[in-house]
């Protein structure tokens, strides 16, 4: 499994954090926005943000690219755990951060078979660079 994190600056900054799991043929991704909107799924975040996206692809390729998951992604129902970094960062994009998080695909109607029910991020201090 390879993670990553890379940040996009807007009227909305983003946080995204993907995981490519080449043996599963999947990409796993949790978006973060902010200033605050709605969570997607409720996993604690820092102060100032929100879930905006927690979803999984069939398509590993998709974590190196900040434009979106293919098509047939599949949003995650529920989720838990933390996304962490430095208060000394602030509201601003991390330089790094930890994530601890379990989403929930189960119950999706019509998802496909290659859809786990559970998939796990488990990182510490993963470097956040510029999103390509």
């Amino acid at each position: 499994m390879i993670y990553t994190a890379c940040n996009l600056v807007g009227a909305y900054d983003r946080v995204l954090i993907s995981k490519r799991d080449d043996r599963r043929g999947t990409c796993t991704r949790i978006g973060l926005a902010s200033p605050l909107k709605q969570s997607v799924v409720p996993i604690s975040v820092p102060p100032g943000w929100s879930v905006e996206v927690a979803a999984i692809s069939n398509q590993p390729s998709d974590c190196e690219r900040s434009t979106g998951l293919a098509v047939n992604a599949v949003s995650a129902t529920g989720g838990t755990g933390s996304i962490v970094w430095s208060s000394e960062d602030g509201v601003a994009s991390p330089a790094q951060l930890s994530v601890h998080a379990t989403l929930t695909f189960s119950g999706v109607s019509g998802a496909p078979s290659w859809t786990p029910p559970v998939d796990e991020l488990d990182a510490e201090q993963l470097a956040v660079t510029s999103c390509r």
